[in-house]
């Protein structure tokens, strides 16, 4: 996956952007409808809230220039996780969904600097 938007910037907010845009712009092209980008509450924030037919699907967005710190799945551990689900819940009381069907993906790039590319790897119920 290339993104020409993304140019080289190495701030960590530059970088998360970047990646959320894509992840969107791919989940977008695969028939996902985005309801919201960057979610928050005090508790916490969600990347991506997409419906995938009648399904909810909140999606953790993890973005990595190298893997020096990681690859970007290490990142959504299980007390992540369940910061995710409080949000989740937070998001569908507040539009009246409790009754909805939810599912949680990751969504996770990391640059490879050898092929000059991003890699992504979209997993559906990760957790």
């Amino acid at each position: 996956m290339k993104d020409p938007s993304f140019k080289g910037k190495d701030t960590r907010k530059s970088i998360g952007s970047a990646g959320e845009k894509m992840a969107a712009r791919f989940l977008e092209e695969k028939g996902l409808k985005i309801l919201e980008h960057n979610f928050r509450v005090r508790e916490g924030e969600i990347d991506l809230i997409c419906l995938d037919d009648e399904t909810i699907v909140f999606t953790e967005v993890k973005t990595r220039r190298n893997t020096t710190c990681g690859y970007p799945v290490e990142a959504i551990d299980v007390k992540k996780q369940e910061k995710l689900r409080c949000v989740a819940e937070i998001y569908l009381a507040k539009n009246g969904w409790m009754d909805r069907d939810v599912r949680y993906d990751t969504f996770t790039l990391r640059f490879d600097g050898e092929k000059g590319k991003w890699l992504y790897h979209w997993q559906k119920q990760a957790f």
